[in-house]
């Protein structure tokens, strides 16, 4: 299944609140499918290295999370290409999410998963990234994280490796003032002495609408 996105420029009412001024001009253009409304609300982010440490599920803290904010609507960005791993947090049950791949979404395909909660109203699949950019690359992920980063009222990374791409970017956000959450067992704690609020998977609801 394909559908066609809607085009939302930055004049349009639709164009997101937390873009306007400076990114505008570094993103004055957005491609869509599904449910703009989602925009209107507080959007978490969600940033994850793929492999954690201490022995934790990584996979398990991602549909965790998804469990933990399935009430209000939210945002979730999923660290796998193509959206693959996403089908958890897509299906759980009023989840509310946005999900915005590092590539174009002009002509792409819907993976079946995500047909139901774009019926549903409940699922918009956002990109910065015009027809030309159909293949995921390294640039296209650290830019597509940066528009994530701007478009979130705050981030929850639940582990972020040492040196890693997550790290840096959680640093960076923290330099910045964005509020950032973890689940605290990031090695040596640069997270949290940075600043970063460390939370439980169990006090995660009310840790992200505090």
């Amino acid at each position: 299944m394909s559908d066609k996105a809607t085009i939302i420029e930055s004049e349009s009412r639709d164009y997101p609140t937390a873009l306007l001024g400076k990114a505008v001009s570094v993103f004055p253009r957005l491609w869509a499918i599904g449910n703009l409304e989602i925009l209107k609300e507080r959007l978490i982010g969600l940033f994850c290295s793929a492999r954690c440490a201490g022995g934790y599920d990584c996979e398990d803290l991602r549909r965790r999370a998804g469990a933990a904010r399935c009430r209000r609507p939210c945002y979730q960005r999923i660290p796998f290409t193509n959206g693959a791993g996403v089908s958890q947090l897509v299906t759980a049950r009023h989840a509310t999410i946005v999900i915005c791949p590092a590539r174009s979404i002009e002509g792409m395909r819907i993976p079946s998963d995500w047909v139901k909660p774009l019926a549903d109203n409940r699922l918009l699949v956002l990109s910065p990234f015009e027809r030309k950019h159909r293949h995921i690359t390294v640039t296209l992920a650290e830019q597509r994280n940066r528009f994530v980063a701007v478009l979130a009222s705050a981030m929850f990374v639940p582990y972020a490796a040492p040196g890693s791409k997550i790290e840096r970017l959680a640093l960076d956000l923290l330099g910045c003032g964005k509020k950032v959450m973890t689940l605290g067992f990031d090695q040596g704690g640069r997270l949290t002495t940075a600043g970063a609020a460390s939370v439980t998977a169990d006090s995660l609801a009310g840790a992200i609408h505090r």
